[in-house]
C-alpha cells in the first residue's frame, strides 16, 4: 500500500472513531429511553462502518 492510500485509510479510520467518540460523548444518564435506543442505534452503526473499513485492509499473516 503506498504512503497516500496509507494516509487516506488511516484518515478515514480517525474520522469513524471520531464519530464513535461523539455518539458515546452525547449519551448520558439523565437521556429520555428514546434518545438513548437512538444514539445505540447510530453507535452500533459507526462501529459497524468501522469494523467493515478495518476488515477491507489488506493485511499479511506473519
Amino acid at each position: 500500500m503506498s504512503h497516500i492510500e496509507t494516509t487516506r485509510l488511516n484518515d478515514l479510520i480517525a474520522l469513524k472513531i471520531g464519530a464513535i467518540k461523539e455518539f458515546a460523548r452525547t449519551m448520558s444518564v439523565d437521556s429520555e429511553l428514546q434518545e438513548l435506543e437512538t444514539l445505540i442505534a447510530e453507535l452500533e452503526k459507526a462501529t459497524a462502518e468501522l469494523k467493515t473499513t478495518l476488515e477491507a485492509i489488506p493485511h499479511h499473516p506473519s
